[in-house]
């Protein structure tokens, strides 16, 4: 019984609707009047200057992008350390103090990186980096070791210094 009369109803108002577009007069546009802009006398804008990213932007930590990935850390022939992360992840943000304090700690004896993911998308690509925080341990440009996650500074501190080894 219901879809008897729903049926109509639906036919109505689907014929309705389209009907609807010729049945509302159009109204002439608006005028526009040519009158001219009287000049404003303002002084000229002075440039922006744009702060420019720190090479070593938190405590020993260099931020890379897909350009200096292979100078900064394939050509390095000591233990780097690269941490792939993005502004939007808070794992990663938690894991910066940890990641930092780790830098200051083996300054010298390894060398600690970041690169953002959504920056540098051709080296996460490269390295298959599906989940972040990721941290990629490279030495002599081959990876040792692949901590995906958030670890404790106890965990970090022990793979970092089994890297070393």
């Amino acid at each position: 019984m219901r879809r008897i009369f729903l049926i109509p109803c639906f036919l109505l108002l689907l014929t309705s609707c389209s009907n609807n577009s010729t049945s509302i007069p159009e109204k002439d546009p608006p005028t526009v009047q040519n009158t001219p802009v009287p000049p404003v006398d303002t002084p000229a804008a002075k440039p922006v200057s744009t702060p420019q990213k720190s090479v070593t932007a938190w405590q020993g930590v260099q931020e890379i992008t897909d350009a200096s990935f292979t100078q900064k850390v394939l050509s390095n022939p000591g233990l780097t350390i690269v941490d792939f992360n993005a502004v939007w992840c808070g794992p990663c943000k938690k894991l910066k103090p940890i990641f930092a304090k780790a830098a200051e700690k083996f300054s010298g004896k390894a060398s600690f990186a970041s690169i953002d993911t959504d920056a540098s998308p051709t080296v996460s690509m490269l390295y298959k980096v599906e989940s972040i925080p990721l941290l990629l341990f490279f030495k002599e440009g081959k990876i040792v070791n692949r901590i995906t996650g958030l670890p404790d500074a106890a965990e970090f501190d022990a793979a970092v210094e089994k890297a070393l080894q």
